[in-house]
C-alpha cells in the first residue's frame, strides 16, 4: 500500500482526502459546539419563561428578552406596522404591529398577531377602550438581520425592531414627543373575541438542526476515508508488483 504513495497522483490524492476529512471532523465538532450553546441558552430561556410576569415597565432596567409579561393601556388605531413573511398553521400570512400607549404615559410597540396575507393591506383595527394585554417581551438583538430592507414599503418590515420603528413614527404630529420603550411586546392572548389576528404563542424551544449537521459532516469524514480507502486497495491489487 505505502509503495503507492510513492507515485505522485496517489500521493496528492492521499492529501488531499486528509485535509477533507480534517475539515469535516473540524466541522461535525463546531456543530456540536453550536448544539451545546443551543442547550444552554433554551435553559436560560426556560428560566426566563418560568419567572412571574412583570408588569411593563419593569421596575428595573434589567430588560431580558421573552420575559412574561402585563401591560395596561390603549392601542392607538391607523399607524399599524406590518411584518412579511409569516406563517400560522402552514397558512402564509404577516404579522401586525400597532403602537399602544400605557397608563404611564409612555408608549410600547405591541405585536398583535398573524392574519392572512389577503388581509395584509387592511388589517384589523385595534380595541380603542383600554384594555390588558399578557404576553411577553420583544429586545431586538440580531445584528446580522435586516429589520427593514430599503426595498420595502414604509409600513413593512421583517423583524420588530422597536427603536426604529419608534423613530419612523415620531416623524408623525402625533409621536412628535412619544417616550417609547426600547422593547417590543408580544401578545399570547386575545383581548377580544374577534378571530383576527391570532396572538402568537409563546416561542418554542427547540435544539436546531445542529446534532444533525454534525452527524453529516462526520459521514462526509467517514466516506472520504472509506472511499479513498477502497480506491488505494483496488489500486494495490491490480499493480504490477502484486500480480507477479
Amino acid at each position: 500500500m505505502f509503495s503507492l504513495l510513492r507515485q505522485p497522483r496517489y500521493l496528492a490524492g492521499t492529501l488531499f482526502v486528509l485535509v477533507a476529512v480534517a475539515v469535516c471532523v473540524r466541522l461535525g465538532f463546531w456543530q456540536l459546539s453550536r448544539l451545546e450553546e443551543k442547550q444552554a441558552s433554551n435553559v436560560q430561556r426556560v428560566a426566563i419563561h418560568a419567572a412571574p410576569p412583570v408588569t411593563v415597565p419593569p421596575a428595573d432596567e434589567n430588560v431580558r428578552h421573552e420575559q412574561r409579561a402585563t401591560v395596561r393601556g390603549t392601542f392607538t388605531a391607523g399607524y399599524d406596522f406590518i411584518l412579511l413573511n409569516r406563517s400560522y398553521r402552514g397558512d402564509g400570512g404577516v404579522e401586525v404591529v400597532s403602537p399602544f400607549r400605557l397608563e404611564s404615559g409612555a408608549w410600547l410597540l405591541v405585536n398583535r398577531g398573524w392574519i392572512p396575507q389577503a388581509f395584509r393591506d387592511a388589517p384589523p383595527s385595534p380595541v380603542t377602550q383600554p384594555v390588558t394585554l399578557r404576553g411577553y417581551l420583544y429586545v431586538w438583538n440580531h445584528e446580522a438581520e435586516e429589520a427593514k430592507p430599503a426595498a420595502l414599503q414604509p409600513r413593512q418590515w421583517i423583524f420588530l425592531d422597536a427603536p426604529r420603528m419608534a423613530a419612523q413614527l415620531r416623524q408623525e404630529e402625533t409621536f412628535r414627543n412619544a417616550e417609547f420603550l426600547p422593547y417590543g411586546f408580544m401578545m399570547t392572548a386575545p383581548v377580544t373575541q374577534e378571530w383576527l389576528p391570532r396572538p402568537r404563542g409563546f416561542p418554542e424551544l427547540d435544539e436546531g438542526p445542529h446534532a444533525s449537521y454534525a452527524a453529516q459532516w462526520f459521514f462526509f469524514a467517514f466516506v472520504f476515508l472509506a472511499g479513498w480507502s477502497l480506491i488505494l486497495f483496488r489500486a494495490k491489487r491490480k499493480s504490477p508488483a502484486n500480480q507477479a
